[in-house]
């Protein structure tokens, strides 16, 4: 095992970097165990009712449709301020079904059913307040961009005691719900957009390269920056997670190709050759085979056997909604996925799933 990442503090600043003990690069990896040999999860979100009645009848009734459906695998949305509702009364009227634990039911649930669960959480995204704690409690925790606007919905990831934070919230699913069968990481980088000009981060680039980032937005040192911070947290949850539960599996998700999402942190080819995930999922969202087939590709080879990689597909996705891709689509898409020699693949989302489309994955999955 060699150590990756040393200790790093910065004049006072409390820039801190874990070492952390990782696989050389090269080094061989242990294949994740899916059922069936083959991950077909989907990103599953939350229960959406709201009381106990109700919710256990959505999850019972997504449960079978899924797995019924071939599906083996559930992506179940987990946030800062469900695990604060379960702790504290005060912010169960924002999450009232922390009240019945609908986290924990569907955990059960799905194992009845033979099908895993993996935590689906964001570290540093989708922090607006009505459904997150950081913002609530930390607004000096906020991302600022190049305009010195602070973000509504994302935190900064180089703040020390922000990662902190975050690692706790992870493993304080992992404690409270020692079944789950692995964490899923929702796009662990910056924001898209010029990300991040917050006190902290501007000192750190005057003590770390000399300069100020917001002086000089464009260097490629504030990129570096960013990867730096980011992986950071994914090594130390590596390290936590090897030592508390070594069975989970550690994924990640992002976009498609040979890492596009470098620049804004988000870097899985480095944890991917050092052995710090199980598997990649990148966001393969297009409504056309050939386009799919093209960037699963290059994805594959940058990924060059370093880490399995389950290919995610969409129903419907930011680039035409409403609008939803046919299930003829999907159903090509999931036969590209195998055969190019994918280790499985993830849709998103069950919010969007509607029957036509579960009926059509389902002669395919069940191959």
């Amino acid at each position: 095992m060699a150590l990756l990442w040393a200790t790093l503090v910065v004049g006072g600043m409390g820039l801190a970097v874990s070492a952390v003990a990782g696989n050389p690069e090269g080094a061989e990896t242990t294949p994740p165990k899916f059922p069936d040999g083959e991950l077909r999860a989907i990103w599953w979100g939350e229960v959406r009712a709201k009381e106990r009645e109700e919710g256990l009848r959505e999850i019972h009734e997504s449960v079978t449709a899924l797995r019924e459906a071939g599906f083996n695998a559930l992506f179940v949305w987990g946030s800062s301020l469900y695990l604060a509702a379960l702790r504290e009364e005060k912010y169960v009227e924002a999450v009232p079904q922390a009240k019945w634990d609908a986290f924990g039911e569907v955990l059960r649930a799905a194992h009845e059913a033979g099908m895993q669960v993996h935590l689906w959480y964001s570290p540093w995204l989708y922090k607006q307040k009505y459904r997150a704690v950081e913002l609530r409690e930390h607004p000096e925790w906020a991302a600022v961009n190049a305009a010195g606007q602070a973000s509504e919905g994302a935190v900064c990831a180089a703040r020390p005691e922000v990662r902190q934070f975050e690692l706790q919230m992870v493993l304080g699913f992992v404690e409270r719900y020692p079944a789950l069968d692995g964490v899923h990481l929702e796009e662990p980088g910056y924001p898209w957009g010029e990300y991040c000009f917050c006190k902290f981060c501007r000192e750190a680039g005057r003590r770390l390269f000399g300069f100020d980032f917001a002086e000089r937005p464009d260097d490629p040192a504030r990129s570096h920056f960013k990867v730096l911070v980011c992986n950071d947290f994914v090594f130390r949850l590596r390290q936590e997670l090897r030592r508390r539960n070594p069975r989970l599996l550690l994924s990640y998700n992002g976009s498609a190709g040979a890492n596009p999402d470098w620049y804004i942190g988000r870097d899985w080819l480095t944890l991917a050759r050092h052995g710090m995930l199980d598997f990649y999922v990148p966001q393969v969202y297009t409504t056309r085979t050939e386009g799919f087939q093209q960037r699963a590709k290059e994805t594959l080879q940058a990924a060059a056997g370093r880490v399995p990689v389950c290919l995610g597909l969409a129903i419907t996705y930011s680039g035409i909604y409403p609008r939803h891709n046919t299930p003829e689509e999907l159903v090509r898409q999931v036969k590209a996925a195998r055969e190019l020699g994918a280790a499985g693949i993830v849709v998103f989302h069950r919010y969007h799933l509607r029957e036509e489309e579960r009926a059509a994955l389902a002669e395919v999955l069940r191959d």
